[in-house]
Protein backbone atom coordinates (compact mmCIF):
# COMPACT_ATOMS: atom_id res chain seq x y z
CA UNK A 1 0.00 0.00 0.00
CA UNK A 2 1.47 3.32 -1.12
CA UNK A 3 1.09 5.09 2.22
CA UNK A 4 4.57 6.44 2.78
CA UNK A 5 6.71 9.30 1.60
CA UNK A 6 9.98 10.53 3.02
CA UNK A 7 9.28 11.89 6.49
CA UNK A 8 5.65 10.79 6.45
CA UNK A 9 3.98 7.52 7.38
CA UNK A 10 0.23 7.34 6.85
CA UNK A 11 -0.36 5.38 10.04
CA UNK A 12 1.01 8.34 11.98
CA UNK A 13 -1.75 10.49 10.48
CA UNK A 14 -4.38 7.89 11.42
CA UNK A 15 -3.02 7.85 14.96
CA UNK A 16 -3.15 11.66 15.03
CA UNK A 17 -6.83 11.63 14.02
CA UNK A 18 -7.61 9.15 16.81
CA UNK A 19 -5.84 11.38 19.33
CA UNK A 20 -7.92 14.39 18.24
CA UNK A 21 -11.35 12.74 18.18
CA UNK A 22 -12.81 14.80 21.01
CA UNK A 23 -11.48 18.02 19.52
CA UNK A 24 -12.98 17.22 16.11
CA UNK A 25 -16.37 16.39 17.63
CA UNK A 26 -16.27 19.55 19.72
CA UNK A 27 -15.71 21.70 16.61
CA UNK A 28 -18.52 19.92 14.78
CA UNK A 29 -20.78 20.49 17.78
CA UNK A 30 -20.05 24.21 17.60
CA UNK A 31 -21.04 24.38 13.93
CA UNK A 32 -24.25 22.39 14.40
CA UNK A 33 -25.31 24.86 17.09
CA UNK A 34 -25.49 27.63 14.49
CA UNK A 35 -28.76 27.56 12.55
CA UNK A 36 -27.44 28.12 9.05
CA UNK A 37 -30.43 27.82 6.72
CA UNK A 38 -29.47 29.72 3.57
CA UNK A 39 -31.87 32.55 2.76
CA UNK A 40 -31.49 36.17 1.57
CA UNK A 41 -31.13 38.50 4.53
CA UNK A 42 -29.92 41.99 3.67
CA UNK A 43 -27.20 43.75 1.71
CA UNK A 44 -24.56 42.67 4.24
CA UNK A 45 -25.15 38.94 4.09
CA UNK A 46 -26.20 37.49 0.71
CA UNK A 47 -27.67 34.34 2.27
CA UNK A 48 -28.46 35.43 5.81
CA UNK A 49 -26.73 35.97 9.11
CA UNK A 50 -26.86 32.31 10.13
CA UNK A 51 -24.74 31.07 7.23
CA UNK A 52 -22.43 34.06 7.57
CA UNK A 53 -21.93 33.26 11.26
CA UNK A 54 -21.00 29.65 10.55
CA UNK A 55 -18.69 30.71 7.72
CA UNK A 56 -16.88 33.14 10.01
CA UNK A 57 -16.62 30.41 12.65
CA UNK A 58 -14.95 28.04 10.18
CA UNK A 59 -12.54 30.73 8.96
CA UNK A 60 -11.59 31.43 12.57
CA UNK A 61 -10.77 27.73 13.00
CA UNK A 62 -8.59 27.92 9.89
CA UNK A 63 -6.69 30.89 11.24
CA UNK A 64 -6.25 29.25 14.64
CA UNK A 65 -4.54 26.38 12.84
CA UNK A 66 -2.21 28.74 10.96
CA UNK A 67 -3.77 28.08 7.56
CA UNK A 68 -4.48 30.80 5.01
CA UNK A 69 -8.10 31.94 4.86
CA UNK A 70 -10.19 34.09 2.56
CA UNK A 71 -13.78 35.31 2.61
CA UNK A 72 -15.28 35.84 -0.85
CA UNK A 73 -17.83 38.55 0.03
CA UNK A 74 -19.70 36.11 2.31
CA UNK A 75 -20.68 33.92 -0.65
CA UNK A 76 -17.88 31.43 -0.02
CA UNK A 77 -14.83 31.06 2.13
CA UNK A 78 -11.62 29.08 1.86
CA UNK A 79 -8.97 27.57 4.13
CA UNK A 80 -5.74 26.75 2.34
CA UNK A 81 -2.52 24.89 2.92
CA UNK A 82 -0.51 26.86 0.41
CA UNK A 83 2.77 25.53 -0.99
CA UNK A 84 3.11 27.68 -4.12
CA UNK A 85 1.46 28.76 -7.33
CA UNK A 86 -2.18 29.49 -8.06
CA UNK A 87 -5.31 27.46 -8.80
CA UNK A 88 -3.52 25.60 -11.58
CA UNK A 89 -1.50 24.00 -8.78
CA UNK A 90 -4.43 23.53 -6.39
CA UNK A 91 -6.54 20.55 -5.41
CA UNK A 92 -9.88 21.76 -4.11
CA UNK A 93 -11.94 20.15 -1.37
CA UNK A 94 -15.51 21.50 -1.37
CA UNK A 95 -17.94 21.42 1.56
CA UNK A 96 -21.03 23.47 2.36
CA UNK A 97 -22.10 25.00 5.65
CA UNK A 98 -25.75 25.71 4.89
CA UNK A 99 -28.42 23.21 5.89
CA UNK A 100 -32.02 22.56 4.95
CA UNK A 101 -34.70 23.77 7.40
CA UNK A 102 -35.36 21.47 10.33
CA UNK A 103 -39.11 21.39 9.74
CA UNK A 104 -41.28 20.84 12.78
CA UNK A 105 -39.12 20.50 15.89
CA UNK A 106 -41.82 18.24 17.31
CA UNK A 107 -40.73 15.64 14.75
CA UNK A 108 -37.23 15.45 16.22
CA UNK A 109 -36.30 13.05 18.99
CA UNK A 110 -33.06 14.99 19.40
CA UNK A 111 -32.62 18.80 19.27
CA UNK A 112 -31.84 19.80 15.65
CA UNK A 113 -29.30 22.49 16.59
CA UNK A 114 -27.65 20.79 19.54
CA UNK A 115 -25.42 17.93 18.47
CA UNK A 116 -26.23 14.87 20.54
CA UNK A 117 -24.06 11.78 20.86
CA UNK A 118 -26.07 8.70 21.76
CA UNK A 119 -24.93 5.09 21.65
CA UNK A 120 -22.24 5.73 19.03
CA UNK A 121 -24.30 8.05 16.81
CA UNK A 122 -24.31 11.81 16.31
CA UNK A 123 -27.60 13.64 15.80
CA UNK A 124 -28.33 17.18 14.61
CA UNK A 125 -28.98 19.18 11.48
CA UNK A 126 -25.76 19.23 9.46
CA UNK A 127 -23.97 16.32 11.11
CA UNK A 128 -24.31 14.32 7.87
CA UNK A 129 -24.91 17.10 5.33
CA UNK A 130 -22.40 18.71 5.21
CA UNK A 131 -20.80 20.34 8.25
CA UNK A 132 -19.17 16.98 8.96
CA UNK A 133 -17.16 17.39 5.75
CA UNK A 134 -16.10 20.94 6.58
CA UNK A 135 -14.70 19.95 9.97
CA UNK A 136 -13.31 16.64 8.73
CA UNK A 137 -11.47 18.29 5.82
CA UNK A 138 -10.01 20.99 8.08
CA UNK A 139 -8.58 18.32 10.36
CA UNK A 140 -7.27 16.39 7.38
CA UNK A 141 -5.20 19.44 6.43
CA UNK A 142 -4.08 20.00 9.99
CA UNK A 143 -3.39 16.34 10.68
CA UNK A 144 -1.43 15.73 7.48
CA UNK A 145 0.75 18.76 8.15
CA UNK A 146 1.44 17.81 11.78
CA UNK A 147 2.15 14.21 10.72
CA UNK A 148 4.89 15.32 8.35
CA UNK A 149 3.15 15.14 4.97
CA UNK A 150 4.52 17.51 2.31
CA UNK A 151 2.00 18.13 -0.50
CA UNK A 152 2.98 18.75 -4.12
CA UNK A 153 -0.08 20.95 -4.65
CA UNK A 154 -1.92 23.56 -2.67
CA UNK A 155 -4.71 21.87 -0.72
CA UNK A 156 -7.64 24.25 -0.44
CA UNK A 157 -10.88 23.72 1.46
CA UNK A 158 -13.77 25.71 0.00
CA UNK A 159 -16.76 26.47 2.22
CA UNK A 160 -20.09 27.16 0.53
CA UNK A 161 -23.17 28.86 1.97
CA UNK A 162 -25.94 28.30 -0.61
CA UNK A 163 -25.59 24.71 -1.76
CA UNK A 164 -29.05 23.62 -0.66
CA UNK A 165 -31.04 26.32 -2.44
CA UNK A 166 -29.61 27.04 -5.86
CA UNK A 167 -25.79 27.09 -5.50
CA UNK A 168 -25.70 30.83 -6.18
CA UNK A 169 -22.55 30.86 -4.05
CA UNK A 170 -20.51 28.83 -6.51
CA UNK A 171 -21.99 30.68 -9.51
CA UNK A 172 -20.82 33.94 -7.94
CA UNK A 173 -17.38 32.49 -7.22
CA UNK A 174 -16.87 31.15 -10.73
CA UNK A 175 -17.78 34.48 -12.30
CA UNK A 176 -15.05 36.29 -10.34
CA UNK A 177 -12.40 33.76 -9.33
CA UNK A 178 -10.48 30.80 -10.71
CA UNK A 179 -11.28 27.22 -9.80
CA UNK A 180 -8.76 24.49 -8.92
CA UNK A 181 -7.53 22.25 -11.71
CA UNK A 182 -9.11 19.29 -9.90
CA UNK A 183 -11.58 19.01 -7.01
CA UNK A 184 -13.12 16.44 -4.73
CA UNK A 185 -16.47 17.06 -3.06
CA UNK A 186 -17.09 14.99 0.12
CA UNK A 187 -20.87 15.36 -0.06
CA UNK A 188 -21.77 11.90 -1.32
CA UNK A 189 -21.05 8.31 -0.35
CA UNK A 190 -17.86 6.30 -0.78
CA UNK A 191 -16.28 5.48 -3.12
CA UNK A 192 -17.94 8.39 -4.93
CA UNK A 193 -19.84 9.54 -8.00
CA UNK A 194 -18.37 10.04 -11.44
CA UNK A 195 -21.14 12.39 -12.45
CA UNK A 196 -24.52 13.83 -11.67
CA UNK A 197 -28.00 13.71 -13.07
CA UNK A 198 -29.32 16.85 -14.68
CA UNK A 199 -31.63 18.94 -12.55
CA UNK A 200 -34.66 21.12 -13.08
CA UNK A 201 -36.41 23.25 -10.47
CA UNK A 202 -39.69 24.60 -11.76
CA UNK A 203 -42.85 26.22 -10.43
CA UNK A 204 -46.27 25.14 -11.71
CA UNK A 205 -48.73 28.02 -11.27
CA UNK A 206 -52.48 27.80 -11.84
CA UNK A 207 -53.85 30.14 -14.49
CA UNK A 208 -57.11 30.42 -12.55
CA UNK A 209 -57.58 31.30 -8.91
CA UNK A 210 -58.96 28.83 -6.42
CA UNK A 211 -62.32 29.77 -4.92
CA UNK A 212 -62.16 32.03 -1.88
CA UNK A 213 -63.05 29.12 0.40
CA UNK A 214 -59.33 28.18 0.27
CA UNK A 215 -57.62 30.46 2.77
CA UNK A 216 -54.20 28.80 3.07
CA UNK A 217 -52.16 26.00 1.51
CA UNK A 218 -48.73 25.08 2.82
CA UNK A 219 -46.62 22.03 2.13
CA UNK A 220 -42.86 21.73 2.23
CA UNK A 221 -40.18 24.36 2.68
CA UNK A 222 -37.50 23.76 0.03
CA UNK A 223 -37.71 22.00 -3.31
CA UNK A 224 -35.03 19.41 -2.59
CA UNK A 225 -36.90 17.86 0.33
CA UNK A 226 -39.93 15.58 -0.04
CA UNK A 227 -42.34 17.16 2.47
CA UNK A 228 -43.42 15.28 5.56
CA UNK A 229 -46.32 17.62 6.32
CA UNK A 230 -48.80 19.62 4.27
CA UNK A 231 -51.88 21.60 5.32
CA UNK A 232 -54.91 23.50 4.07
CA UNK A 233 -57.31 25.95 5.69
CA UNK A 234 -60.73 25.68 4.06
CA UNK A 235 -63.78 27.82 4.80
CA UNK A 236 -66.83 25.62 5.32
CA UNK A 237 -70.11 27.29 4.29
CA UNK A 238 -72.77 25.25 6.06
CA UNK A 239 -73.46 22.28 8.31
CA UNK A 240 -73.82 19.89 5.37
CA UNK A 241 -70.31 20.73 4.19
CA UNK A 242 -68.98 20.35 7.73
CA UNK A 243 -70.59 16.93 7.97
CA UNK A 244 -69.05 15.99 4.61
CA UNK A 245 -65.57 17.00 5.79
CA UNK A 246 -65.93 14.95 8.95
CA UNK A 247 -67.54 12.01 7.22
CA UNK A 248 -64.95 11.73 4.46
CA UNK A 249 -61.65 12.95 5.88
CA UNK A 250 -61.89 11.56 9.40
CA UNK A 251 -61.71 8.13 7.78
CA UNK A 252 -58.72 9.01 5.60
CA UNK A 253 -55.30 7.70 6.64
CA UNK A 254 -52.61 10.25 7.53
CA UNK A 255 -55.15 13.11 7.67
CA UNK A 256 -56.10 15.08 10.80
CA UNK A 257 -58.69 17.87 11.13
CA UNK A 258 -59.12 20.70 13.61
CA UNK A 259 -61.66 23.52 13.57
CA UNK A 260 -61.69 27.26 14.18
CA UNK A 261 -65.29 28.39 13.85
CA UNK A 262 -66.18 27.74 10.19
CA UNK A 263 -62.60 26.97 9.05
CA UNK A 264 -61.32 23.41 8.75
CA UNK A 265 -57.57 23.04 9.26
CA UNK A 266 -56.56 19.85 7.44
CA UNK A 267 -53.09 18.38 8.00
CA UNK A 268 -51.57 15.59 5.90
CA UNK A 269 -48.64 13.61 7.29
CA UNK A 270 -46.15 11.97 4.93
CA UNK A 271 -42.52 10.96 5.29
CA UNK A 272 -39.72 13.42 4.63
CA UNK A 273 -36.73 12.46 2.47
CA UNK A 274 -34.11 13.91 0.17
CA UNK A 275 -35.59 14.75 -3.24
CA UNK A 276 -32.87 12.66 -4.90
CA UNK A 277 -34.32 9.54 -3.29
CA UNK A 278 -38.07 10.25 -3.19
CA UNK A 279 -38.79 6.52 -2.97
CA UNK A 280 -37.65 6.74 0.66
CA UNK A 281 -40.30 9.35 1.43
CA UNK A 282 -44.05 9.86 1.15
CA UNK A 283 -45.06 13.22 -0.32
CA UNK A 284 -47.49 14.91 2.07
CA UNK A 285 -48.65 17.24 -0.72
CA UNK A 286 -50.01 14.22 -2.59
CA UNK A 287 -51.83 12.98 0.51
CA UNK A 288 -53.36 16.43 1.04
CA UNK A 289 -54.52 17.04 -2.52
CA UNK A 290 -55.94 13.51 -2.78
CA UNK A 291 -57.88 14.17 0.42
CA UNK A 292 -59.23 17.50 -0.80
CA UNK A 293 -60.44 15.83 -3.99
CA UNK A 294 -62.69 13.60 -1.86
CA UNK A 295 -64.76 16.61 -0.76
CA UNK A 296 -68.08 16.54 -2.63
CA UNK A 297 -68.69 20.30 -2.56
CA UNK A 298 -65.67 21.38 -4.65
CA UNK A 299 -66.61 23.43 -7.70
CA UNK A 300 -65.25 22.27 -11.06
CA UNK A 301 -62.48 24.89 -11.23
CA UNK A 302 -61.10 23.89 -7.83
CA UNK A 303 -61.41 20.22 -8.72
CA UNK A 304 -59.47 20.68 -11.97
CA UNK A 305 -56.65 22.47 -10.19
CA UNK A 306 -56.27 19.86 -7.46
CA UNK A 307 -56.54 16.97 -9.91
CA UNK A 308 -53.60 18.37 -11.85
CA UNK A 309 -51.51 18.78 -8.68
CA UNK A 310 -52.30 15.24 -7.58
CA UNK A 311 -51.45 13.86 -11.02
CA UNK A 312 -48.06 15.61 -11.00
CA UNK A 313 -47.24 13.69 -7.82
CA UNK A 314 -48.91 10.46 -8.97
CA UNK A 315 -45.49 8.78 -8.98
CA UNK A 316 -41.92 9.89 -8.25
CA UNK A 317 -40.73 9.64 -11.87
CA UNK A 318 -42.53 12.59 -13.51
CA UNK A 319 -44.63 10.29 -15.69
CA UNK A 320 -47.68 12.57 -15.87
CA UNK A 321 -45.51 15.46 -17.07
CA UNK A 322 -43.86 13.29 -19.73
CA UNK A 323 -40.41 13.64 -18.20
CA UNK A 324 -39.83 10.08 -16.98
CA UNK A 325 -36.92 8.15 -18.46
CA UNK A 326 -34.18 5.64 -17.73
CA UNK A 327 -30.83 4.69 -19.20
CA UNK A 328 -28.14 2.10 -18.55
CA UNK A 329 -25.47 4.69 -17.74
CA UNK A 330 -27.17 6.44 -14.86
CA UNK A 331 -30.60 5.02 -14.07
CA UNK A 332 -34.08 6.45 -13.66
CA UNK A 333 -35.26 10.06 -13.62
CA UNK A 334 -37.07 11.19 -10.45
CA UNK A 335 -39.32 14.18 -9.92
CA UNK A 336 -41.64 15.54 -7.24
CA UNK A 337 -43.78 18.57 -6.43
CA UNK A 338 -42.35 19.35 -3.01
CA UNK A 339 -43.40 22.91 -2.10
CA UNK A 340 -47.11 23.75 -2.19
CA UNK A 341 -48.41 27.25 -1.54
CA UNK A 342 -51.23 29.71 -2.25
CA UNK A 343 -50.49 33.27 -3.36
CA UNK A 344 -53.27 35.76 -4.09
CA UNK A 345 -55.56 32.86 -4.90
CA UNK A 346 -53.20 31.14 -7.33
CA UNK A 347 -51.76 27.75 -6.42
CA UNK A 348 -48.02 27.12 -6.76
CA UNK A 349 -46.23 23.77 -6.79
CA UNK A 350 -42.42 23.94 -6.86
CA UNK A 351 -40.88 20.77 -8.31
CA UNK A 352 -37.47 19.13 -8.14
CA UNK A 353 -36.50 16.87 -11.06
CA UNK A 354 -33.26 14.85 -11.36
CA UNK A 355 -32.98 13.52 -14.92
CA UNK A 356 -30.73 10.82 -16.35
CA UNK A 357 -27.65 11.72 -18.35
CA UNK A 358 -29.08 10.51 -21.68
CA UNK A 359 -31.92 13.03 -21.50
CA UNK A 360 -31.91 16.77 -22.16
CA UNK A 361 -33.42 19.74 -20.40
CA UNK A 362 -34.83 20.90 -23.75
CA UNK A 363 -37.06 17.82 -24.06
CA UNK A 364 -38.16 18.00 -20.45
CA UNK A 365 -38.96 21.71 -20.39
CA UNK A 366 -40.96 21.40 -23.61
CA UNK A 367 -43.05 18.54 -22.19
CA UNK A 368 -43.58 20.26 -18.86
CA UNK A 369 -44.81 23.45 -20.51
CA UNK A 370 -47.09 21.50 -22.85
CA UNK A 371 -48.76 19.34 -20.18
CA UNK A 372 -49.04 22.28 -17.78
CA UNK A 373 -50.70 24.48 -20.41
CA UNK A 374 -53.15 21.75 -21.38
CA UNK A 375 -54.24 21.59 -17.74
CA UNK A 376 -54.54 25.30 -17.03
CA UNK A 377 -51.11 25.88 -15.52
CA UNK A 378 -48.02 27.90 -16.39
CA UNK A 379 -44.49 26.59 -15.84
CA UNK A 380 -41.68 28.85 -14.66
CA UNK A 381 -38.15 27.42 -14.49
CA UNK A 382 -36.05 28.59 -11.56
CA UNK A 383 -32.92 26.62 -12.42
CA UNK A 384 -31.73 24.27 -15.14
CA UNK A 385 -28.58 22.15 -14.90
CA UNK A 386 -27.52 19.68 -17.56
CA UNK A 387 -26.10 16.27 -16.56
CA UNK A 388 -22.37 16.03 -15.97
CA UNK A 389 -20.02 13.10 -15.73
CA UNK A 390 -16.35 12.20 -15.78
CA UNK A 391 -15.30 9.71 -18.42
CA UNK A 392 -14.56 6.32 -16.86
CA UNK A 393 -11.13 6.43 -18.56
CA UNK A 394 -10.23 9.70 -16.80
CA UNK A 395 -6.81 9.55 -15.05
CA UNK A 396 -8.31 11.32 -12.02
CA UNK A 397 -11.02 8.71 -11.68
CA UNK A 398 -8.44 5.95 -12.13
CA UNK A 399 -6.29 7.35 -9.31
CA UNK A 400 -9.24 7.50 -6.93
CA UNK A 401 -10.43 4.00 -7.84
CA UNK A 402 -7.00 2.52 -7.23
CA UNK A 403 -6.59 4.46 -3.98
CA UNK A 404 -9.96 3.33 -2.66
CA UNK A 405 -9.27 -0.30 -3.51
CA UNK A 406 -5.76 -0.06 -2.06
CA UNK A 407 -7.04 1.34 1.25
CA UNK A 408 -10.17 -0.75 1.73
CA UNK A 409 -9.58 -3.91 -0.27
CA UNK A 410 -13.00 -3.33 -1.84
CA UNK A 411 -13.77 -2.87 -5.52
CA UNK A 412 -14.41 0.77 -6.36
CA UNK A 413 -17.33 1.83 -8.55
CA UNK A 414 -18.20 5.47 -9.19
CA UNK A 415 -21.80 5.58 -10.49
CA UNK A 416 -23.74 8.63 -11.67
CA UNK A 417 -25.40 10.26 -8.66
CA UNK A 418 -28.83 11.85 -8.33
CA UNK A 419 -27.80 14.15 -5.52
CA UNK A 420 -26.80 17.63 -6.60
CA UNK A 421 -23.37 18.63 -5.28
CA UNK A 422 -20.74 21.21 -6.14
CA UNK A 423 -19.09 18.56 -8.31
CA UNK A 424 -21.74 19.20 -10.94
CA UNK A 425 -20.70 22.86 -11.09
CA UNK A 426 -16.93 22.39 -11.28
CA UNK A 427 -14.42 21.19 -13.89
CA UNK A 428 -12.60 17.91 -13.16
CA UNK A 429 -14.61 17.32 -9.99
CA UNK A 430 -15.66 14.06 -8.38
CA UNK A 431 -18.03 13.70 -5.43
CA UNK A 432 -17.00 11.29 -2.70
CA UNK A 433 -17.73 10.54 0.94
CA UNK A 434 -16.83 11.71 4.41
CA UNK A 435 -18.50 8.94 6.43
CA UNK A 436 -17.84 5.22 5.87
CA UNK A 437 -21.36 3.86 6.15
CA UNK A 438 -24.30 2.57 4.16
CA UNK A 439 -26.91 5.17 3.34
CA UNK A 440 -29.79 3.22 4.87
CA UNK A 441 -28.09 1.94 8.02
CA UNK A 442 -29.71 3.68 10.99
CA UNK A 443 -29.72 2.87 14.69
CA UNK A 444 -32.61 1.09 16.35
CA UNK A 445 -35.33 3.40 17.59
CA UNK A 446 -35.13 5.84 14.67
CA UNK A 447 -38.58 6.09 13.13
CA UNK A 448 -39.20 5.60 9.39
CA UNK A 449 -38.59 8.86 7.58
CA UNK A 450 -35.97 9.93 10.13
CA UNK A 451 -32.19 9.77 10.27
CA UNK A 452 -31.07 10.53 6.75
CA UNK A 453 -29.94 13.86 5.30
CA UNK A 454 -32.82 16.34 4.99
CA UNK A 455 -34.88 14.28 7.46
CA UNK A 456 -35.61 14.81 11.17
CA UNK A 457 -33.00 13.27 13.46
CA UNK A 458 -30.31 13.51 10.77
CA UNK A 459 -27.54 11.30 12.09
CA UNK A 460 -24.11 9.82 11.50
CA UNK A 461 -22.19 6.99 13.21
CA UNK A 462 -19.16 8.22 15.12
CA UNK A 463 -16.89 5.38 14.04
CA UNK A 464 -18.00 5.68 10.43
CA UNK A 465 -17.11 9.37 10.54
CA UNK A 466 -13.54 8.81 11.71
CA UNK A 467 -13.06 5.93 9.30
CA UNK A 468 -14.30 8.24 6.56
CA UNK A 469 -11.92 11.04 7.52
CA UNK A 470 -8.97 8.65 7.27
CA UNK A 471 -10.15 7.26 3.95
CA UNK A 472 -10.79 10.71 2.45
CA UNK A 473 -7.32 11.82 3.51
CA UNK A 474 -5.80 8.80 1.78
CA UNK A 475 -7.70 9.56 -1.44
CA UNK A 476 -6.52 13.15 -1.24
CA UNK A 477 -2.86 12.30 -0.69
CA UNK A 478 -2.84 9.67 -3.44
CA UNK A 479 -4.38 12.23 -5.82
CA UNK A 480 -1.79 14.82 -4.75
CA UNK A 481 1.13 12.44 -5.28
CA UNK A 482 -0.06 11.03 -8.61
CA UNK A 483 -0.94 14.26 -10.43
Amino acid sequence: MAREQKGFVYKEFEKWIDEHRNEILDKLRGLVAIKSVSAPDDSTYPFGKGVNDVLEKMLELGKENLLETENYESYLGSIEWHVGGDETNTIGIWAHLDVVPEGSSDEWKYPPYEMTEDNGWLYGRGVADNKNAAVGALYILKGLRESGYVPKHNLKLYLGTNEEVGMKDISFYREKYSTPFVSIVPDSGFPGSSGEFGRLEFDLISQNKLSNRFLELQGGTVSNVVPGESSADIRILNEDEKAAVKGVLEKTDNISISWTNDVAHIVATGKQSHAAIPQMGVNANKILTDAILQLPFLDQNDRNIFEFISNVNKDVFGTFLGIDGEDEISGQTVSGGNVLSLSDGYIHLVNDCRFNVSDTSARLTENIRKIASENGFNAEFNSVKEPSFVNQDSPILGILKNAYQDYTGEEATFPIGKGGTYAGKLPNAIATGICKRKYTDFPEGIKPGHGSVHQPDECMPVEGYFEGIKLLAFLLTELDKAL
